[in-house]
C-alpha cells in the first residue's frame, strides 16, 4: 500500500511539526507515452528495403556506356599510385613509438618521484668547507636546534686529521632563509657536494625499509635495483653489497642502518664509486658545532704530525677559541675599515662614470626613438593611404562584378527572347509554307474546275 506523508499548513519545518497521513488507494499507471498528445498523421510513409535490382543496376550499365560513347572516352577514374609517408617497415614504427612511450612513462615517473620533499645528503671536503659554512648561515637558528632538521656526520680518510663532512638535510623542517648558496660554490673538477634520494628507487621503496640510495642531484641509477618484494628490500641491497664489503678485501661490515651512495669515477665515468654510510652516525648538527669549531680550528694549524694535532684537540677548549678570536678581531676590523673606505671611493668614481655613460646612452636612445617615431608617423600616413586606396579598388572590383552580374542577366535575357523569336520565326514560316502549298492546291484545282467547264461548254 502507497501513502503519503505531509506537513500540516503552518509547519515551521525544524523537523518536529506534525505530519498528515493520505492512504493513495485505486490508482493506476500509465506509460507517459499514453498522456503526451498525439500527433498528427503523415502527409506519406515511404518504406526502403535497399534490395539490390538487376534490371536497375543493368540498366545503370547501359546508361554508362551510353555516356562513354556520346562523349568519346571512357567512363570512370584513372587508378595511380602515389608515395605514402610511411616509408619504414610497420614493426620499426612499432619500435620507435614503443621507445618513445616507454621514454614519456620513465619522465612520468620522474616527476611522480620528486613532487614530495625529501631528505637530502650533502657533502663536503676540507677545502670546500667554507661552502659548508656559508650554507649552514643559510638557515635560521631554530633549525639548527631542530634535532631532526640537520643531522652532521665526519668521515677521516687522512693520518693528518683531514675527511669528508656530510650533512642530511630534511627540506620539509630546514627552510633557508637566505638564498642557497651552493651554486656559487660549486666548480666544475671539484667533488659533488648535492646528492638526492635515487628519484626512481624512491618511487617504489621509500618509506619501506631502512635503506636509503643516494645519487648525484640531477641523475639516477639505471636500471633500478629491485628487490623481489618490497619488505625485502634491506636483505636484497646487503646481499648485493657484501660481495664488496668482505673481511679479505680489507673493507668494514655493512652497518644496521646503511645509506648506500652511488657516484660516477672521477677519471672513469663507466665505472660507480659506492659509499655506504652508517645512518645511526649522523647527529644533530647543533650538538656538534663545538667539536666542529675544533676540528676547524685544529686543522688550520700550522702544526705538523697525527700526534700534535691529537694533542692540541685534547687541549684546546671554547676559552682559547674565544680568546684567539677576540685577539685577531681588532685587527679584522681595521683591515676591514680600510678595504671599506677604498671600496667606497672606488664605488663613488665608478658610479659617476657609470652615471655618464648611462646618460650619454639615454640621450642616444631619446634621439634614436625620436626618428623612430618620426619614420612610424610616416609609415602610418602611407598605410592609411594603401587602406584608403585597397578600400577604393574593393569598391570599383564590386561595381565591375556587379555590372558583370548584370550584363550576364541582361544576356540571358536577350537569348531566351531571340531563342524566343526564332521559334516565332520558324513557326511563322512553316506556317506560311503550309499557307502557300494549300493556295497551289486550290489554284490547281480552280484551274481543272475551269476546265471541266470549258470543255463542257464545247460539246454544247
Amino acid at each position: 500500500m502507497l501513502a503519503a506523508l505531509i506537513p500540516q499548513p503552518g509547519a515551521t519545518g525544524n523537523g518536529t511539526a506534525p505530519l498528515d497521513l493520505f492512504f493513495l488507494r485505486n490508482l493506476t499507471f500509465a506509460d507517459q507515452s499514453q498522456l503526451a498528445p498525439a500527433a498528427p498523421p503523415p502527409s506519406a510513409v515511404y518504406i526502403w528495403h535497399l534490395q539490390d535490382s538487376p534490371q536497375a543496376l543493368q540498366q545503370l550499365r547501359e546508361a554508362i556506356d551510353t555516356a562513354g560513347k556520346a562523349q568519346g572516352v571512357r567512363v570512370g577514374y584513372h587508378l595511380r599510385l602515389r608515395s605514402t609517408r610511411y616509408v619504414a617497415e610497420p614493426h620499426r614504427d612499432r619500435e620507435r613509438l614503443l621507445e618513445q612511450k616507454e621514454l614519456i612513462e620513465q619522465k612520468l615517473e620522474y616527476l611522480d618521484s620528486t613532487e614530495l620533499p625529501r631528505l637530502k645528503l650533502l657533502r663536503f671536503s676540507d677545502r670546500q668547507l667554507p661552502a659548508m659554512a656559508d650554507y649552514i648561515r643559510s638557515f635560521p637558528m631554530r633549525v639548527i636546534a631542530d634535532e631532526q632538521a640537520i643531522r652532521y656526520a665526519f668521515q677521516s680518510i687522512a693520518p693528518d686529521g683531514s675527511g669528508v663532512h656530510f650533512l642530511l638535510v630534511d627540506p620539509s623542517r630546514a627552510p633557508q632563509i637566505e638564498v642557497d648558496p651552493l651554486p656559487r660554490w660549486e666548480r666544475a673538477g671539484d667533488p659533488t657536494i648535492r646528492f638526492w634520494l635515487d628519484p626512481f628507487w624512491a618511487r617504489f621503496y621509500l618509506g619501506e625499509g631502512i635503506t636509503q640510495i643516494y645519487v648525484p642531484e640531477g641523475h639516477y641509477m639505471t636500471p633500478t635495483m629491485h628487490a623481489a618484494s618490497k619488505r625485502e628490500l634491506d636483505a636484497y641491497m646487503r646481499a648485493v653489497m657484501q660481495q664488496w664489503c668482505r673481511p679479505e678485501f680489507g673493507t668494514p661490515a655493512i652497518p644496521d642502518q646503511p645509506l648506500y651512495l652511488f657516484e660516477p669515477h672521477p677519471s672513469e665515468p663507466n665505472y660507480l664509486v659506492i659509499a655506504v654510510l652508517d645512518q645511526t652516525q649522523f647527529l644533530p648538527l647543533g650538538s656538534r658545532l663545538d667539536w666542529l669549531n675544533k676540528h676547524l680550528q685544529v686543522r688550520h694549524a700550522r702544526a705538523k704530525g697525527a700526534e700534535i694535532l691529537a694533542a692540541i684537540s685534547d687541549v684546546l677548549s671554547e676559552d682559547e677559541i674565544l680568546e684567539h678570536l677576540a685577539a685577531t678581531r681588532l685587527d679584522r676590523d681595521q683591515r676591514f675599515q680600510a678595504y671599506a673606505g677604498h671600496s667606497a671611493a672606488t664605488i663613488a668614481e665608478t658610479t659617476a662614470q657609470l652615471t655618464k655613460a648611462l646618460t650619454d646612452d639615454l640621450q642616444a636612445v631619446l634621439e634614436l626613438s625620436g626618428a623612430t617615431l618620426k619614420s612610424l608617423r610616416e609609415a602610418k600616413a602611407r598605410l592609411n593611404e594603401l587602406y584608403l586606396a585597397q578600400a577604393q579598388a574593393q569598391a570599383l572590383e564590386q561595381s565591375a562584378t556587379d555590372t558583370t552580374k548584370q550584363l550576364r542577366s541582361t544576356l540571358a535575357a536577350v537569348g531566351k527572347a531571340t531563342e524566343a523569336l526564332s521559334t516565332d520565326v520558324q513557326t511563322r514560316a512553316r506556317n506560311a509554307e503550309f499557307a502557300h502549298e494549300e493556295a497551289n492546291r486550290r489554284i490547281d484545282q480552280l484551274d481543272r474546275l475551269y476546265q471541266q467547264l470549258r470543255d463542257r461548254l464545247n460539246r454544247r
